[in-house]
């Protein structure tokens, strides 16, 4: 057996935050369609990335859209697309170093079906 010693990770992270906006169109009374952008900034920077949490900054953009069906029935659908910020990391200070060259794409789908009980 190899032994392999335990990752240490200091994390050295700094402050995330994001921006984000919407717009919604309301087609109808029963029908809406969003829009979105977004920006996420991530607290780790490129000596503190790690294996055991690979964050990055991401733009993404969403869409979706809204349907009542009947006064107790709604299906709502969305996709978000996301687009990771490249990092070519080389001066890690992890142990061992996490130097690295990162790229990502992130696609989410939901879909929702609600039923209500009662009225509002």
């Amino acid at each position: 057996d190899q032994y392999v010693p335990p990752l240490e990770s200091k994390t050295g992270y700094g402050n995330s935050w994001n921006i984000s906006m919407g717009a919604e169109y309301k087609i109808s009374d029963n029908w809406s369609w969003m829009w979105g952008l977004d920006y996420d900034h991530s607290p780790i920077s490129d000596q503190h990335f790690s294996v055991d949490n690979p964050t990055s900054d991401f733009y993404g953009s969403s869409t979706g859209t809204w349907i009542k069906l009947s006064e107790h029935l709604e299906l709502t659908s969305a996709l978000l697309f996301q687009v990771q910020r490249n990092r070519d990391i080389t001066n890690s200070v992890t142990k061992p170093p996490t130097n690295v060259r990162t790229r990502a794409i992130n696609m989410k789908c939901a879909i929702g079906i609600n039923y209500r009980i009662g009225k509002l």
